[in-house]
């Protein structure tokens, strides 16, 4: 076991003793079954696993006790893992377009009274949409208001009104039928108090593990509801960082590490602390790391610092290859000669490029949408991502879209899916200048283009590097790793 006050160790094999088993005389723990809402057919949905659940299980451990809770995460198979758990509450977490499954969920326990509790970036982004078949609402950063719940579940055995007021953070019916939003729960200043998250209650890939060493984005993109859920950007310091990584190090030897951060590279000075923490402990000897960057904060000092720590992979944001568009999604400080440059740069490096586009803004057109297609054939990034466009609450997009009756708190959210496929009419677009059988046949474009990238890698593999052919194969099928990433 790793020294400090972050690590909690849930695993049998380690204390001799599962949190989750009840000794002969124990008084009845809380059982409490964690609820990843997600659409298992959506690769993309499916490639991360519910961290977030994982934090909030670790910090009810680290403040409530071991003995007094029986903790599950479950990312399939709802309804029979609610039979056969038995919880005593159950906690959902949804993005926007899964809120309707996340519904669905809750109405089946709820029949069986079992009371719910819905988090996540949906509810904490549109409280107003918030369902009856849902108990309470927990609003942004849950840990505290989490715990506080549970205290008073242990306590009520149910959730009073009155008793729910006194906590802050929350959204729930009230007796005459009205929402009531408990006001704003204070963020943790010291997210280094927050523990490690316990990944032993997640069905993971021990090759290929996920961290966070970050909360929330300094940036307010067009698109982009981060800095409204987590408010204000934090950041764990390079000793918690590199305590978690020889954690996981220790627990799971993976091959790969990868920070889904909103953007890892943010604090240049941390990051600095991070890479010579890491090459003093060898660590960068034995795993390999994919990180999150943001084109114009990539320079040569970032790209050896990346080096140094054996990075082998960058997933960018860069949204567009038209300056008026990034502009628009991203503001004054950035430009498509900043995405070019990083470009450059990681090319010369060595370092793997994963980029994401954006399509269909509200001043897109045809030639802006194609000035992004030819960007992506000329600078040839190792892979690419294009979205089209889509309004999730809390951001700019979704004010548009709401001031042209596209939207509202009450919508079929699943028309909000980010996965363009299928029955594209009914997704919600906020592109004036072009229809939606226009956008879709430039949508279709980049899928060929992208999967024309994908047989000549595969291709180019096949020829020098067969075995990792096969463990790309495997890889994909498994949906453990990012697109493209190597």
């Amino acid at each position: 076991m790793l020294p400090g006050r972050r690590y909690i160790d849930f695993q049998e094999d380690r204390i001799g003793l599962s949190c989750n088993r009840q000794l002969p005389g124990e008084k009845m723990k809380t059982k409490i079954l964690f609820v990843d809402a997600h659409d298992a057919k959506k690769r993309v949905e499916s490639v991360y696993p519910p961290l977030n659940l994982a934090y909030l299980a670790s910090y009810l451990k680290k403040n409530l006790g071991c003995k007094d809770l029986s903790l599950k995460i479950i990312t399939e198979r709802y309804e029979k893992e609610i039979l056969s758990f038995s919880p005593d509450m159950i906690g959902v977490s949804c993005v926007t377009q899964n809120y309707g499954l996340a519904i669905e969920i809750a109405s089946f326990a709820k029949k069986r009274g079992i009371p719910v509790i819905i988090g996540g970036v949906h509810i904490s982004n549109l409280p107003e949409s918030l369902n009856r078949n849902f108990d309470v609402g927990v609003i942004g950063e849950g840990e505290r208001t989490l715990s506080d719940l549970v205290r008073l579940f242990e306590k009520k055995r149910s959730f009073p009104e009155n008793e729910l007021s006194k906590i802050k953070g929350l959204v729930f019916f009230n007796k005459k039928g009205k929402i009531i939003f408990t006001g704003e729960q204070e963020l943790m200043k010291d997210v280094d108090a927050i523990p490690f998250p316990c990944r032993s209650l997640l069905d993971i890939d021990k090759e290929t593990i996920f961290m966070m060493s970050s909360r929330g984005c300094p940036y307010k993109c067009y698109f982009c509801s981060s800095s409204s859920f987590w408010g204000k950007a934090r950041f764990h310091s390079a000793d918690y960082v590199v305590d978690e990584i020889r954690q996981v190090m220790n627990d799971y030897s993976p091959k790969k590490i990868i920070f889904f951060d909103d953007l890892f590279i943010a604090d240049l000075g941390r990051l600095r602390k991070i890479v010579s923490k890491i090459e003093k402990s060898g660590i960068n000897n034995k795993v390999t790391f994919h990180v999150s960057a943001r084109a114009n904060l990539v320079n040569d000092e970032v790209i050896s610092l990346l080096k140094r720590m054996n990075v082998s992979a960058v997933n960018i944001g860069f949204e567009s290859g038209s300056d008026e568009t990034l502009r628009y999604l991203k503001g004054s400080a950035i430009s498509v000669k900043d995405n070019i440059n990083a470009i450059s740069l990681l090319k010369k490096s060595g370092i793997f490029i994963a980029g994401s586009f954006v399509m269909g803004c509200p001043i897109d057109s045809k030639k802006t949408i194609m000035d992004t297609y030819r960007f992506i054939k000329k600078h040839k990034i190792n892979d690419f991502a294009v979205y089209v466009l889509t309004p999730f609450p809390k951001t700019k997009a979704w004010d548009y879209a709401l001031s042209k009756g596209l939207v509202s708190n009450d919508m079929d959210f699943s028309r909000l899916s980010i996965d363009y496929e299928g029955d594209y009419r009914d997704k919600i677009t906020i592109c004036p200048n072009m229809s939606k059988n226009e956008i879709y046949s430039v949508y279709r474009k980049f899928l060929r283009l992208h999967t024309f990238r994908r047989v000549m890698s595969a291709v180019d593999m096949a020829f020098k590097r067969p075995k990792d052919l096969m463990k790309a194969v495997n890889r994909r099928l498994r949906f453990r790793d990012i697109g493209g990433y190597n």
